[in-house]
């Protein structure tokens, strides 16, 4: 009798350990993807914020109060650290919100960098080098919309898959957290149309 009881408790382990080792795979393949495509997102900021001390130096009208109001923003996103295992926990949120307090005023800049600057003839220095800037600018905010976008959608998958009951259980013993999706009204931003001035200085 133990050793059909042994038996039974043997195969009803072996099987709960298959499919919790089926579900942990999965779960940790969605967990490397959205990992992989929020660092796209953090890089992206990082590149953009390492252009706008160039894009200020190069523009010496800079207004004061924009300017200090992206120090102050650098600063706290500076002071700001996201571990691996803080990604999935919210932590985020806080990171992309201080990210907006960054390119509101960087965004103020960019309209009066088009407004000093559209007038000028193509080819002047200082009109090439601040439209190269801000098109770098423009591009990093590109790649963060479109790794949040990729980001959005395995978290999506991720939390569809977790919710399972087999996974539900190989996720509060393996550790993995719900994820939660970025807002992508966040991402967006009223940028000046830099090319047109070649199509206008063209005509």
């Amino acid at each position: 009798m133990n050793k059909l009881k042994f038996t039974y408790t043997f195969l009803a382990l072996t099987l709960m350990l298959g499919f919790s080792s089926c579900g942990y795979n999965q779960l940790v393949e969605f967990d490397e993807r959205a990992d992989k495509y929020w660092y796209q997102i953090e890089d992206a900021y990082n590149r953009q914020n390492d252009l706008v001390p160039l894009l200020i130096k190069q523009y010496p009208n800079a207004n004061t109060s924009y300017v200090k109001s992206i120090e102050n923003a650098r600063k706290e996103i500076a002071d700001l650290s996201i571990e691996k295992d803080e990604i999935a926990i919210g932590k985020i949120k806080k990171y992309v919100k201080l990210q907006q307090q960054l390119t509101k005023p960087v965004d103020r800049l960019l309209n009066d960098i088009y407004n000093d600057i559209k007038n000028l003839p193509k080819g002047n220095q200082e009109r090439e080098s601040l439209k190269t800037l801000a098109s770098q600018i423009m591009g990093s905010h590109n790649r963060i919309g479109l790794a949040c976008d990729r980001y959005n959608d395995v978290v999506d998958e991720y939390n569809e898959y977790q919710s399972g009951f087999m996974q539900r259980f190989t996720s509060s013993s393996a550790g993995f957290h719900h994820k939660e999706k970025l807002d992508i009204d966040l991402f967006e931003r009223n940028f000046p149309d830099f090319e047109a001035l070649d199509r206008s200085n063209n005509n």
